[in-house]
């Protein structure tokens, strides 16, 4: 749980929690199929790789393409490196470009 000043902070972990996608992947499975697909990544020492990897399954179970992966690291220790490498090639190759009309 969240603290502050050794205070925990039970509003901030209800956040945390109602705006967790395990909690609410449920409820958009509908506007989550409208997306070509989705990418999850985490990091092997990161503490939410467990719970992508949950979302993952889910997921599939649903029948919604996405891709997940797990790179070496923490949760913030590639965050360049897989924005640059991974995010971007991912966003290029899946995101409808919009042409205006001439």
């Amino acid at each position: 749980m969240p603290t502050k000043d050794g205070i925990p902070q039970t509003d901030v972990a209800a956040r945390w929690t109602a705006n967790s996608p395990l909690v609410f992947v449920d409820q958009y499975v509908g506007n989550l199929k409208r997306h070509q697909t989705i990418a999850i990544d985490a990091g092997d020492q990161d503490g939410l790789r467990i719970d992508a990897g949950k979302l993952h399954e889910i997921l599939n179970g649903y029948g919604i393409a996405n891709r997940f992966e797990i790179y070496r690291g923490t949760h913030t220790s590639a965050v360049a490196g897989g924005f640059q490498n991974y995010a971007m090639p991912f966003f290029s190759k899946n995101l409808s470009s919009i042409t205006p009309n001439h």
